[in-house]
């Protein structure tokens, strides 16, 4: 599949597994991978349920590539990501609502989200490493990138 180019400057946090333990644990569900980087506090937009469900977006990434061609983990990914971006969007209309948020850079960070949910979509359950590293690589581009540009001008 041909993906877009996207140009992220950024670390791009990357599974660690084990070997040994790998092994050990690869006939257990929920499947115990271990990560050595996930979330981490440069991605905080200082909004703490914004926060908290940028971790669990990591996490559910992290999910897909541990469960490579489940559907359960690309479905609980894919509803993740609609719902962050449902209360983001939420949270930030009311920035835009109060003044404090520009309103072209509200329509422009919906279109984003948009964008990526239909992309996303289109990937299937079967995503590969291709998939999975733009999945995270967009994640990370995003949040440092783009939803940095309302820190501080949220109403919540």
């Amino acid at each position: 599949m041909g993906l877009p180019p996207i140009e992220c400057p950024f670390d791009i946090p990357k599974p660690f597994r084990h070997p040994d333990l790998f092994d050990k644990f690869s006939n257990c569900d929920p499947l115990p991978i271990f990560f050595l980087n996930r979330w981490n506090e440069s991605f905080k937009v200082f909004y703490q349920n914004l926060d908290d469900e940028h971790r669990g977006l990591f996490d559910v990434v992290f999910d897909v590539d541990a469960k490579r061609g489940d559907a359960g983990a690309v479905s609980k990914a894919a509803s993740a990501f609609k719902g962050h971006f449902t209360t983001e969007e939420a949270e930030m209309k009311k920035g835009v609502d109060a003044g404090k948020l520009d309103g072209a850079h509200y329509k422009g960070h919906c279109t984003a989200h948009n964008k990526f949910l239909e992309l996303f979509g289109s990937f299937g359950n079967n995503l590969g490493d291709d998939e999975i590293n733009y999945s995270m690589k967009w994640l990370v581009n995003h949040i440092k990138s783009t939803d940095f540009h309302y820190k501080g001008k949220l109403i919540q």
